[in-house]
């Protein structure tokens, strides 16, 4: 003031800084408080420990001359509780037992003291403090708690694998921290949705539906996948990926795990869950292939799913016969029947689960008998009425130009006959099918027998020799209807024996 002037009022203004005109009232503009010396600005938001505030004080006399004086800069929100930070978790979890969290942005005009964290089922209206140093209950008796108050000095991140956590439930994690005045700020997180469930599993298809569980595909370089929807009832699907594997030697099994093949397309992600093309492809032949899709859910689990073998065929299907009559061996030319008549017709190949292609055993270009081939000894078998006739000897065994030989000779007491019983393991499965041609011996008393024998491995059981085979030369074929799973041997025996 000055002795000549008489002020005729005040004016004050709140602003972040005195240097300027506009932010010296960028807070609070400049209010008119008459002669009043003091004043309060109620119901700001302002920033606390951070930003510094300032006072404008605006004087206007009688005359209106007017003169303004700034205060010294304010920072505020100190000697008060901490401000509460933010808490960070995972949205979705696969885990019954383990939870994590992390936060930052807490502060505290006096020096914090350490931090604790618990897991609830709902979020607290409030979180007391602890009532000393010492008290780490505060409001942790609540049933909501899981896990109560764990002090973790002054981490900013915590993990637990101790905890009960339930299916499709949603959980909060709670961080308190404590100043050195034993004054708090707590905040929570947001829901972490607990996922144990892994998505659904489909059967991906390739090629068109056969109703059996094999298909296969015309193309060498390509190869089209397809399959349904693929669901997660609880945190839904976050993505797939699809890889092509093939077998490194034929099972003869619809299901294998993806550790047993070889890769043939890496998993790679895909922008479409329902289908997918691999191209530049080189599929070989009497190869399965199996396509894979692995889809994942928001908490990480995953689920993967598969297609049944796929073989390469590309060759049309070939022209069976067609005989009139019931009797494949008759094609009759006439019939007194004018109501009906029948006819019998073969197929190429019979719709069967045939999963591996045809073993051959080419003699030709083997030096001597195979390795998967073996010859039997007496001792070996069960139960079978010429074990005292014949003498089975290794020797009897020999090659020609395209199959194996077996040497058929009488003892030297004219009493037993010396010959070979050649055998090999074969794997059955649903639709499997056997097929033996062969040459009988020829003379007199002479039977050629082919056996499929599923005993125990090793040995032969007696059969039944039904419409022997005299002198000339047959195909003999065998369909399995069933899965022979329990089978641990299977023989296929060339037998000559004495009749």
């Amino acid at each position: 003031t000055s002795p000549g002037q008489q002020v005729l009022n005040y004016e004050v203004a709140l602003g972040t800084d005195d240097r300027y005109y506009l932010t010296r009232q960028n807070v609070v503009p400049f209010r008119n408080v008459g002669l009043n010396r003091s004043v309060v600005f109620e119901d700001l938001e302002l920033t606390p420990r951070t930003q510094e505030y300032f006072f404008t004080v605006r004087a206007t006399s009688q005359t209106g001359v007017t003169v303004e004086s700034t205060s010294n800069g304010v920072y505020v929100g100190f000697g008060e509780s901490p401000l509460a930070g933010i808490v960070e978790v995972d949205a979705y979890a696969n885990s019954s037992s383990t939870l994590s969290a992390t936060w930052e942005g807490f502060v505290s005009s006096l020096p914090i003291l350490f931090y604790e964290w618990a897991v609830v089922t709902k979020p607290p209206d409030t979180v007391d403090c602890p009532k000393s140093l010492s008290d780490r209950r505060g409001n942790s008796s609540d049933d909501t708690f899981v896990q109560e108050f764990v002090r973790v000095d002054l981490n900013t991140i915590a993990s637990s694998a101790a905890l009960s956590l339930t299916h499709n439930q949603r959980y909060y994690v709670v961080v308190r921290a404590t100043n050195e005045a034993v004054k708090c700020a707590s905040a929570v997180s947001g829901p972490v949705l607990v996922d144990l469930t892994p998505p659904t599993s489909v059967t991906v298809t390739v090629g068109y539906e056969t109703g059996i569980r094999v298909t296969y595909t015309t193309s060498a370089d390509s190869l089209h996948a397809q399959w349904d929807d693929i669901a997660d009832a609880e945190s839904g699907i976050s993505r797939y990926e699809i890889a092509l594997f093939r077998e490194k030697s034929c099972s003869g099994r619809d299901r294998v795990n993806a550790n047993e093949l070889e890769s043939v397309r890496d998993y790679l992600e895909l922008s479409n869950g329902t289908s997918y093309t691999f191209t530049g492809l080189s599929i070989a032949p009497n190869v399965p292939y199996f396509v894979f899709v692995a889809a994942y859910n928001r908490a990480g689990s995953r689920s993967l799913s598969s297609s049944f073998p796929i073989l390469l065929d590309s060759s049309s299907p070939v022209t069976g016969n067609v005989k009139d009559g019931r009797d494949w061996a008759k094609d009759i030319l006439f019939q007194s029947s004018l109501t009906e008549i029948g006819g019998v017709v073969t197929v190429a190949r019979r719709k069967a689960d045939l999963v591996c292609p045809n073993r051959y055993f080419n003699f030709s270009a083997l030096p001597s008998v195979p390795s998967d081939w073996k010859t039997f000894r007496p001792n070996l078998l069960k139960d079978i009425n010429i074990h005292d006739s014949t003498i089975y000897d290794s020797k009897q065994v020999s090659l020609t130009e395209n199959d194996f030989k077996f040497g058929f000779v009488r003892d030297r007491g004219l009493t037993k006959v010396r010959s070979a019983f050649p055998y090999t393991d074969v794997k059955l499965f649903e639709g499997a099918s056997i097929d033996v041609s062969m040459k009988v011996a020829r003379g007199k008393d002479v039977v050629t027998v082919a056996v499929v024998w599923d005993g125990p491995a090793g040995t032969l059981g007696d059969m039944e020799l039904k419409n022997p085979i005299r002198e000339t030369s047959q195909s003999i074929n065998v369909v399995f209807e069933e899965a022979k799973a329990e089978v641990k041997a299977v023989k296929i025996l060339p037998l000559y024996r004495l009749s």
